[in-house]
C-alpha cells in the first residue's frame, strides 16, 4: 500500500499538469468551433496561456481576443450581437461542456495509479 501511495504522490503532480494542459487545449478547440466567424480574427485569436504555478496550483487559461480581436468580450457577452455563424458565450459553453469530461478523466487516471 505504501508503494502505491508513493507512486501516486510522485506521478500525480505531473499527470495533473498534463491533464490541465490537455483540457485547456480541448476547451480551445471546442470554443473555436462555436465562436462567431466573419473574417476569422476572433477565431484565430484563441490561445492557451500557461502553465502558471506548480503542482496543485498549476493553471492554464484559454484567452480569446487580444490586439487582433479587441471586441471579443462584447461578442462573447452580447446575445443580440450579430452572429451569422457561431454563438455568444462560445468560451463559457465550451468550458462547461468539457468540465465533466475532464473530471472523469482525472478520476480514471487516479484509479489507474492506485492499481
Amino acid at each position: 500500500m505504501r508503494a502505491k501511495l508513493a507512486k501516486m504522490a510522485d506521478a500525480a503532480p505531473k499527470l495533473y499538469e498534463q491533464a490541465l494542459r490537455h483540457h485547456a487545449e480541448a476547451v480551445k478547440r471546442r470554443s473555436m468551433k462555436l465562436v462567431p466567424f466573419d473574417l476569422g480574427a476572433l477565431h484565430d485569436s484563441h490561445a492557451v496561456i500557461g502553465p502558471t504555478g506548480r503542482g496543485r496550483d498549476t493553471e492554464y487559461r484559454v484567452e480569446v481576443g487580444g490586439p487582433t480581436a479587441p471586441y471579443a468580450f462584447f461578442v462573447h457577452e452580447d446575445p443580440n450581437a450579430f452572429h451569422p455563424r457561431g454563438q455568444w458565450k462560445y468560451l463559457e459553453t465550451a468550458s462547461n461542456e468539457l468540465e465533466v469530461v475532464f473530471e472523469n478523466s482525472m478520476i480514471a487516471t487516479m484509479k489507474e495509479l492506485a492499481e
